[in-house]
């Protein structure tokens, strides 16, 4: 009996080795696919609409807006959408306004909803006051090159893209709390993306990127059918592709800075992240136990030397 019990363990420790391979396996896919595929039609530039919700102000504000001014596309306007007039990010917003008098840059005021999700609320309002069929969705922490419009509006030339996501990583690590976060994104958050996108198809869309349009968005009645819901991105991916398109997951990176300031910050993070991915989906977040490695390997090994 003891010795069937040890076994077990073995087995189950072995586990996390089978979905490296499995991980390295996707990333290998996902890249040569990628790279074999034709390139991406960077002259389909239909007019876009740009939509940033925003609340507070983030490390970098300026830097971070002003890249989505320098953009090399021909024509594109940028929507920010603030809940109060004495929200510290207005005179970042006005300044930048200031000096990008080419830029069609518009500030909204209040969302109106009165859903429980702040950031859904004011994304509802803001693609209803785009001018565009096309909308390009992007979190406030986001910089980006000027490339970056050109990049994720390409695959919409094919209709049978729903919406267009990207990876995104940090700007800098400046602190142990960066560096740890950075870890954790390269060697599980994205191994388990690529994971997914092989096994089950790309069902999702990553926050700080969403390129997509207002009718696919409508399809599911909009961001007003999620307003009391969390996990906004990979709702909004999930509900496109249950519409039968296509959600494209791009080789492509944007820059993030971080919103976090110590190891507790990103503790609290992690766990709000943990909680809505037991909601949103509980089978891939009991698979959690099986798929990292240290703990297995620290409880396996003295079970195997003593077999």
């Amino acid at each position: 009996m003891i010795f069937s019990i040890r076994h077990v363990v073995l087995a189950v420790a072995a586990i996390p080795f089978v979905y490296y391979l499995i991980a390295v396996f996707s990333s290998w896919q996902f890249f040569r696919r990628t790279a074999c595929r034709n390139a991406p039609n960077h002259n389909f530039t239909p007019p876009v609409s740009n939509l940033k919700p925003v609340r507070g102000l983030d490390p970098d504000a300026y830097e971070n807006f002003a890249s989505f001014c320098r953009q090399d596309y021909p024509d594109y306007e940028l929507l920010f959408c603030v809940g109060e007039k004495d929200d510290p990010v207005v005179p970042i917003l006005q300044k930048l306004a200031r000096d990008f008098p080419e830029r069609r840059i518009r500030l909204l005021f209040g969302a109106g909803g009165g859903g429980s999700n702040d950031k859904v609320i004011k994304l509802a309002r803001l693609v209803g006051e785009a001018q565009h069929e096309v909308v390009v969705i992007s979190d406030s922490d986001v910089r980006v090159q000027p490339d970056y419009l050109r990049t994720v509006v390409a695959p919409l030339a094919d209709a049978k893209v729903g919406a267009v996501t990207c990876f995104y990583v940090p700007i800098a690590e400046k602190i142990l709390a960066e560096n740890l976060q950075t870890i954790g994104m390269f060697s599980d958050f994205y191994a388990g993306i690529l994971v997914a996108r092989q096994l089950d198809g790309v069902k999702f869309a990553l926050g700080p990127t969403i390129a997509t349009t207002r009718t696919r968005l409508a399809g599911f009645g909009g961001y007003e059918a999620i307003e009391n819901r969390p996990a906004d991105d990979l709702l909004v991916g999930r509900l496109i592709a249950e519409q039968g398109y296509e959600v494209e997951l791009l080789p492509y990176t944007i820059l993030t800075v971080a919103d976090y300031q110590s190891l507790r910050d990103l503790l609290h993070k992690r766990l709000r992240w943990f909680v809505v991915m037991r909601h949103m989906r509980p089978w891939g977040h009991l698979g959690l136990i099986f798929t990292s490695g240290l703990p297995w390997a620290h409880g396996g090994a003295p079970t195997m030397y003593a077999i």
